[in-house]
């Protein structure tokens, strides 16, 4: 049975209003632009996605909206805290406690964390800015609980906004 995670850094955050704390930041103009973009070509994929795991900082709540809007199907999402500013093993943890009916999840949260873990799985370091997706594809896994950072996907795919514009 093949498991499918798909990875999404949050779109571009704005740095206008001084005083907010860093989970408080929204998108920008160009982040909300651009999440929707990112949601259709996701779409375009075929990737069926069944679940979003979702850091509660701002700018990541609105970019899973505007991915939503582009996908143009609704995704059952679960926040948590623990997403912000999270380790690859924090990452892979709620992974790990995905139900088994769920096939394709996508995960939206923060560098560096993110980068890492896309090293990790991908072996190759490379750039992960905003708005940019993973999408990994394992057929080892029968059982959510059995992914870890060693994990080698059988299939991996890159996305970067400014490659879609």
């Amino acid at each position: 049975m093949s498991r499918t995670v798909v990875l999404m850094r949050h779109a571009k955050s704005s740095w206008k209003e001084e005083g907010l704390d860093d989970i408080d930041r929204p998108l920008n103009k160009r982040g909300l632009r651009t999440a929707p973009l990112m949601g259709e070509w996701l779409r375009a994929q075929g990737v069926e996605i069944e679940k979003c795991l979702c850091s509660t900082a701002r700018r990541t709540r609105q970019t899973f909206e505007c991915v939503q809007i582009g996908y143009d199907q609704q995704i059952a999402v679960d926040y948590s805290e623990k997403l912000y500013a999270s380790s690859p093993r924090e990452i892979v943890r709620h992974l790990q406690k995905l139900d088994n009916e769920i096939q394709a999840v996508l995960l939206i949260a923060h560098n560096p964390g993110l980068e890492t873990l896309v090293e990790m799985w991908s072996g190759h370091s490379r750039a992960f800015p905003t708005a940019a997706i993973a999408i990994f594809t394992f057929d080892s896994i029968a059982d959510w609980i059995e992914i870890t950072v060693k994990c080698t996907p059988v299939e991996e795919q890159f996305q970067i906004p400014s490659q879609l514009q």
